[in-house]
């Protein structure tokens, strides 16, 4: 979660294309080399974007309904 962490504070995020990121972040934040990566870097990019597309995604009432459910699984 760090790197929704740090797009809530308005931090352009740098995205190794692990398997599933494209599922949890944008792809223009999406590199797979260096040379992606210092492209993205070097873009202009919008703070208000990143911290609206967090709480878009990774709401607190979003987020404390998946802990419920994983604490009403184990018991």
């Amino acid at each position: 979660m760090n790197i929704a962490e740090a797009m809530a504070k308005g931090i352009k995020p740098l995205v190794h294309n692990y398997f599933g990121s494209s599922f949890f972040y944008p792809r223009k934040f999406i590199f797979n080399t260096q040379d992606e990566c210092v492209a993205i870097a070097e873009r202009d990019y919008n703070p208000a974007f990143c911290r609206a597309f967090v709480a878009d995604r990774f709401s607190l009432q979003e987020q404390l309904a998946h802990v419920d459910a994983v604490l009403d699984s184990l018991v």
